[in-house]
């Protein structure tokens, strides 16, 4: 009937509703440097947690323009937007697990080293991807 007809289209309608609204709630390791420029502290990421092997980080454009990592850290996917013109300063290592991408203009310095490996569970192979500027 048509009763019936829209009751399923309402629960359908919810369903959808429930089920976006469920992925933007996701939200990812973004670094703000709201109070500096250390990878490592809590506060400088959108998450206020430092992120893990388990989460893939951005630098977005309107991110800082310093990084600086000081203790060996371990992520799954790190990722530089297009735009984002700064220095990441590498004091011990930074492990990536997953993919490093680098789409911007970028300055390394420090003694730290730069991995890409892989741990248990992930792909067993990592990829970086590294965007030259277009002139």
């Amino acid at each position: 009937t048509h009763k019936t007809m829209i009751i399923v289209i309402l629960f359908i309608v919810a369903v959808i509703t429930a089920f976006v609204q469920s992925f933007s709630d996701i939200e990812y390791p973004v670094f703000t440097g709201a109070i500096g420029s250390d990878f490592e502290l809590a506060g400088n990421w959108s998450t206020r947690i430092v992120p893990t092997e388990k989460d893939s980080v951005f630098v977005f454009t309107n991110s800082p323009k310093k990084l600086t990592i000081n203790k060996n850290l371990t992520v799954k996917n790190f990722i530089i937007s297009r735009g984002w013109k700064g220095v990441m300063t590498l004091n011990e290592g930074l492990t990536v697990c997953g993919n490093l991408t680098l789409n911007s203009e970028m300055y390394a310095n420090g003694n730290g080293v730069l991995t890409l490996s892989s741990l248990s569970g992930y792909a067993s192979s990592s990829i970086a991807t590294i965007t030259s500027k277009s002139k």
